[in-house]
Formats: C-alpha cells, sequence, structure tokens
C-alpha cells in the first residue's frame, strides 16, 4: 500500500488486492471498504476513532446473502470532487444491481453516502435499503468512544452522555415525521473531536438511535419496474 504526505486537497485511491480492500485517502479523513460485503468505515484523520457504514438490501434484512457479495469499483475523477462507485448484482434480490457511491471533496471534512437500485431482470422488483451507522454498547479503545452525544428532539437540542445514554431505539418514534431536523452527533472521548450523521429524508421510511446518535436508516419499499 503507498504511503502518502499531508497534502493540501490530496485525494488518493490504494487497493489491497491480496485482502480485497481499498482505502481513500484525504488530507482531512479516510475510509476503508471491504470488497467483499461493500461494507466501509471512515477514520477521522490520524485518531484511531472510526465511524462504520453497513448496508443491506432487502426485505427481509438480517442474516444477508449479500454480506458475502463482491463488488467491482471505479473512481471517477470529476472536476471539483472525486466519486468511489462499487457495484454489484444483489444475492438477496437477484436482478437487483446495487451501487454505492462515496463522493469527496478535495479539503472537506465529511463523506457523501447515497446507494442507487436499478432493475436488471424482466420483471418488477419490491426493495428498500437499511444503512446502519456508528457502534453500539461501550468501546474499549478509548479514541473510538464517544463522550457525548447531541439529539435534536421537539425543537431542542439534548446533550447526554453516550455510555449511558436512555435515548435508544425502544423509547423514540421511527417515523421520519418525528425529525424535523435530520441529524445527530457525538463529541470524542479522548479527542474532543465532534462526528456527525447527516442524511436527507427524501425516501426515509425508520429513523433509529442508539445512545442518542443515529443507529440506523430504512428506506420505504418501493416497486422498480425493469430498467428504473
Amino acid at each position: 500500500m503507498p504511503v502518502f504526505t499531508r497534502t493540501k486537497d490530496l485525494i488518493e485511491l490504494a487497493e489491497i488486492k491480496d485482502r480485497e480492500r481499498l482505502y481513500v485517502i484525504t488530507d482531512k479523513l479516510s475510509v476503508r471498504v471491504l470488497l467483499e460485503g461493500g461494507n466501509l468505515q471512515i477514520f477521522q484523520q490520524e485518531n484511531n476513532g472510526l465511524n462504520p457504514l453497513n448496508h443491506q438490501t432487502g426485505p427481509p434484512f438480517g442474516l444477508s446473502l449479500d454480506n458475502t457479495l463482491k463488488y467491482e469499483y471505479e473512481f471517477v475523477d470529476q472536476e471539483n470532487y472525486k466519486v468511489l462507485i462499487l457495484s454489484a448484482e444483489s444475492l438477496q434480490v437477484p436482478g437487483l444491481l446495487v451501487k454505492k457511491h462515496l463522493k469527496f471533496i478535495p479539503g472537506a471534512n465529511e463523506v457523501e453516502y447515497w446507494i442507487t437500485y436499478t432493475n436488471i431482470h424482466k420483471t418488477a422488483k419490491h426493495a428498500s435499503a437499511r444503512t446502519s451507522a456508528g457502534f453500539g454498547g461501550i468501546s474499549l479503545n478509548p479514541y473510538s468512544a464517544k463522550g457525548f452525544a447531541y439529539t435534536p428532539i421537539g425543537g431542542k437540542v439534548i446533550e447526554s452522555d453516550s455510555i449511558t445514554n436512555f435515548l435508544t431505539d425502544p423509547l423514540l418514534p421511527t417515523s421520519p415525521e418525528f425529525w424535523s431536523e435530520t441529524w445527530t452527533a457525538v463529541q470524542g472521548l479522548m479527542s474532543g473531536d465532534y462526528s456527525a450523521w447527516i442524511w436527507k429524508p427524501d425516501n426515509i421510511g425508520k429513523v433509529k438511535l442508539r445512545q442518542g446518535s443515529l443507529s440506523q436508516l430504512e428506506s420505504k419499499t418501493i416497486e422498480i419496474e425493469p430498467n428504473e
């Protein structure tokens, strides 16, 4: 794997072929992608703290055939940004082409992530997407542990201890109508750095929290016609 020095507006891709891994390295963060399963982890600068993103195609969700799905990738260089695109045909919903997009902007502290489905079968398909974000429970790594969570509820922002936080998914409604503000944020226990999940409300069917921070987004189930 190449080693890159810190350079202004750096965005580089590295591949470890024998481990089926990709790394996108910028001057602000790095992203590790597992080509088997297509899941990824976002690292903030030099810190050991990371934020995982896991996606499933369904329904049903849970133990998925797509956990062993092998993704192909392309790294598209646009004028003002770069996009990593992972693509594979779903085993869970055969005939559905899954594409995961990660957009990197030079000098930015964020990554934009979205998923598209295309029906390459001759008949209509019913499908939805579920994205799980972040960790639950107590972390033994102080650099990945979160100290405080910030949750916008009822027109107020609630600050809470992320370890003893009772703002868990069984206690809060999952309807997106409940979320007038579509974000949650946490503060690192050791570093004091802030990180946030910000989502677009389009097509969202469920929003779940864990320890005051975003845990899961699930899209509405829709019918996808051939070639859509």
